[in-house]
């Protein structure tokens, strides 16, 4: 028996669901409301449109519910802005504080873009959903955007029980965002040695930033949602003029950190989809992961796109939900 067993049935076709088979033909037809890409008009345009409301896909925002907070950086007089989401139970006080990063290639959306998922979340694990708006590339290449994630987080640690009534105890991100929440969990392990998140929630993030693995590599030119020129763009944006050999850094690719020597790490959930060309990064870090010595729940789902879980509409949304709630309730 291998000491590293994967169901590879998740990764066969015909795992794929049939509410998936029809929206990944839906994509590829051409027929879906997609949006042209953001690496194709420019990030300043994108961002406009998402703004102003003129995206295709745009995310369902719940401005009347969300509160704001303001958390001091490292720069004087400069704060970080959040957005906040309480459980709307008669019992206000949360049993504890999750801290979320927003995905967009470090240069595009918000911290508005998961409004539904984090209330949902809010109400289901009874949790203050504290969502960051760290400074996006390429106005704020590394190290900017992340040190934002751990000012932002390291305030939580120290006065999340002060302002909400409980401590910080889960670290989500995804995709972009998962990659900061990745490099956020590694830097509080050094930062504030003494506190220990609960969960760590991963959602198909970007790990290891050579672009090295199989999946991305051997990644078809007509892939989905997320392509190589996409990578290529964004992460010219966020670390610029960089050699593949600097992007080996721990502090900007995490999956070369020496996690033995940060153990012990939290409990980590690390979602996929078997359609995104980035799968590799979540299954070699799962992998990574388990091999320090730190729990880590791998869940591959068949036939799902990147971003799967950020709009509504996306086959497998629900699921993916499901598992995060779920999660996050037993740790």
């Amino acid at each position: 028996m291998s000491d590293l067993a994967i169901d590879s049935t998740k990764f066969s076709r015909d795992a794929v669901g049939k509410d998936s088979q029809q929206f990944l033909a839906l994509l590829r037809s051409g027929n879906a409301p997609r949006d042209k890409p953001w690496w194709e008009i420019g990030i300043e345009e994108y961002r406009r449109r998402e703004a102003s409301g003129e995206l295709k896909y745009q995310p369902r925002r719940l401005d009347p519910r969300v509160q704001t907070l303001s958390i001091p950086s490292r720069d004087a007089d400069r704060y970080i802005p959040c957005r906040v989401f309480v459980p709307t139970s008669s019992d206000k006080t949360p049993k504890g504080v999750l801290l979320f990063i927003h995905g967009g290639g470090w240069s595009v959306f918000s911290n508005a873009i998961n409004d539904t998922l984090l209330a949902h979340i809010a109400d289901t694990n009874h949790l203050a959903v504290v969502s960051v708006a760290y400074r996006r590339a390429p106005e704020f290449p590394f190290p900017q955007g992340p040190n934002d994630c751990y000012d932002a987080a390291e305030w939580l640690v120290d006065h999340a029980e002060t302002h909400f009534g409980a401590p910080l105890a889960s670290l989500m991100g995804s995709s972009s965002g998962a990659h900061f929440a990745a490099l956020t969990a590694f830097h509080l392990r050094k930062s504030r040695p003494a506190f220990h998140l609960r969960s760590l929630v991963l959602n198909y993030g970007i790990f290891d930033l050579t672009y090295s693995s199989p999946s991305i590599v051997n990644a078809p030119q007509d892939a989905l949602i997320t392509t190589t020129a996409a990578l290529t763009f964004t992460t010219e944006a966020f670390v610029p003029h960089t050699t593949r050999l600097e992007r080996q850094s721990a502090d900007i690719s995490p999956f070369y950190a020496d996690l033995p020597s940060l153990a012990p790490l939290p409990p980590a959930l690390i979602i996929c989809g078997t359609e995104d060309i980035l799968i590799d990064d979540s299954v070699f870090f799962a992998a990574k992961y388990l091999m320090a010595g730190s729990d880590a729940v791998l869940k591959v789902f068949p036939g799902a796109v990147h971003g799967f879980m950020d709009f509504e509409g996306m086959a497998q949304q629900e699921e993916g939900w499901k598992e995060i709630t779920a999660f996050i309730s037993s740790h």
